[in-house]
């Protein structure tokens, strides 16, 4: 199917793997900006972010439509297990 110009696809989920220390940055951030809460919130209340400790180190972030998790990307079976917690459906 084509997309008309100017047409976009909308993800349901958009998840972002990082190393450790770069998601526990990421997450500081995220929780020390109420704009950025806000956006990640969609409309649901404040207990529909969370922002946690990941198991092994780094930092969680877990919305509605936004998935913030750390991965070594060079082990291609840490990333399918981090995809598959996400949520991600790759079959």
């Amino acid at each position: 199917m084509a997309l008309a110009q100017g047409e976009g696809i909308r993800a349901r989920l958009f998840v972002e793997l990082d190393l450790e220390a770069v998601t526990a940055r990421k997450a500081g951030a995220v929780a020390a900006s109420a704009p950025l809460l806000t956006l990640l919130r969609a409309g649901g209340d404040a207990s529909s972010v969370a922002i946690s400790d990941a198991e092994g180190g780094g930092m969680r972030v877990t919305a509605p439509g936004y998935r913030l998790a750390p991965c070594d990307l060079s082990r291609s079976h840490a990333v399918l297990a981090a995809l598959d917690e996400a949520g991600i459906d790759r079959s």
